[in-house]
């Protein structure tokens, strides 16, 4: 699947999540990510507060030109986590994998800063 090229849509309840097939195979598409209490989460290192702040913001203009909106928090200054989950559907659909794969090509791609 084309991860980059997708577009987030909107998604009702009702709709099934992803099954556990499907998120292994999509997990392969976007490395740095893990499945973690049923979200998709990574965790990036940042030499200091500045540099992890102007990541989570990048990483919100992504998810706002998306409008798939994911958790975010800095930790001890230089780790910025994210995670990923559609809460409408009580799982992951195809749009947290969309907003990863976006975050890793737009903000990690070429960087030294690609977390853990």
């Amino acid at each position: 699947m084309d991860l980059l090229n997708g577009k987030c849509t909107r998604i009702d309840a009702g709709i099934p999540p992803l099954t556990r097939k499907e998120i292994n195979g999509l997990l392969r598409e976007t490395p740095g990510w893990s499945l973690e209490n049923g979200h998709l989460y990574r965790r990036f290192l940042f030499r200091d507060f500045g540099e992890s702040l102007r990541f989570i913001n990048g990483a919100a203009d992504i998810a706002l030109g998306e409008m798939h909106f994911p958790d975010a928090c800095i930790i001890q200054s230089r780790y910025a986590d994210i995670l990923l989950y559609t809460s409408v559907i009580g799982g992951l659909s195809i749009n947290d994998f969309i907003l990863a794969a976006k975050i890793n090509q737009k903000l990690v791609s070429g960087s030294d800063r690609s977390g853990f």
